[in-house]
This record gives structure tokens, C-alpha cells and sequence, in this order.
């Protein structure tokens, strides 16, 4: 069970200039849908968070890091 937490254990608030976009995101999303997230986030407040590697690069929240 402990491996299995080990991920959670190192989490850390960062400052939001610490975090870096990656330079390997194929996703693309619609300025529409970039509205939607952006309401989602006003309206319920963060639910997932922006994932990072130790250097600050995202590895995945790339979309809520941009809105």
C-alpha cells in the first residue's frame, strides 16, 4: 500500500511562475472550450491539479495552467 501512495506523498504548492509549458503537448483545444474550462475553474474552484515534473515542466494541466 505504500508504494501505491508514494506518488501523493511529494506534493507540493508552487508559486505559478515556477511551472513551465512543455514542449511536446499534441493536444489541442477549441478557444471555446478554453472558455468552458475557464468557468469550470471560477465557478468550482480548482479539482484537479496541474502536475509537474521537479524542474517545474508540466506534465499534465497544460490547459488549466493556460486559462
Amino acid at each position: 500500500m505504500d508504494d501505491l501512495l508514494k506518488p501523493v506523498k511529494g506534493v507540493k504548492i508552487a508559486a505559478l511562475n515556477w511551472l513551465k509549458p512543455n514542449n511536446y503537448n499534441p493536444n489541442v483545444v477549441s478557444k471555446d472550450n478554453l472558455k468552458l474550462l475557464t468557468q469550470s475553474i471560477l465557478s468550482n474552484g480548482w479539482t484537479l491539479p496541474i502536475v509537474a515534473r521537479p524542474d517545474g515542466t508540466i506534465i499534465d494541466g497544460f490547459h488549466r495552467y493556460t486559462v
